[in-house]
């Protein structure tokens, strides 16, 4: 049985990943006013290191980070155990047609531009979400 209360976004855990801490800070407390968990990281190695630890559902990731930028860091939470599972969001301020297809490439689910309204990232969330479960209902027909 489906537990239709627990699939819905307010209800999932988040990692939102940005070297701006009052943006990432200001987007989790949102999250978490609404009911979801949502924790933070500032770096893309933090990111790598919360991911393995929490296994969150979502990852919200900006792009232009220094050292390891979002691109790089995406490519390695898809590598990780469970990486395949969770939605990638791309928050950035960055949103040209270039920017859009470095991300769709990285692996990226999704590719929002800030600021964002949290019903948008919420449709997004649920419209990846949405097609892992057809593609997984596919693969197990086939």
């Amino acid at each position: 049985m489906i537990d239709a209360e627990a699939d819905q976004p307010a209800h999932l855990r988040f990692l939102v990943v940005d070297d701006n801490s009052d943006s990432a800070d200001t987007l989790a407390t949102v999250l978490q006013l609404i009911g979801a968990e949502a924790y933070c990281a500032y770096s893309g190695d933090a990111a790598l290191q919360c991911f393995a630890q929490r296994h969150p559902d979502v990852v919200v990731l900006d792009l232009g980070m220094p050292g390891k930028d979002g691109f790089t860091t995406c490519e390695q939470v898809r590598a990780q155990p469970g990486g395949h599972d969770a939605v990638v969001i791309a928050l950035s301020g960055w949103g040209g047609v270039s920017d859009r297809a470095r991300s769709a490439v990285a692996g990226f689910d999704a590719h929002l531009v800030k600021p964002v309204r949290v019903s948008d990232l919420f449709a997004r969330v649920e419209q990846a979400r949405r097609s892992r479960r057809g593609a997984h209902r596919s693969s197990e027909l086939e």
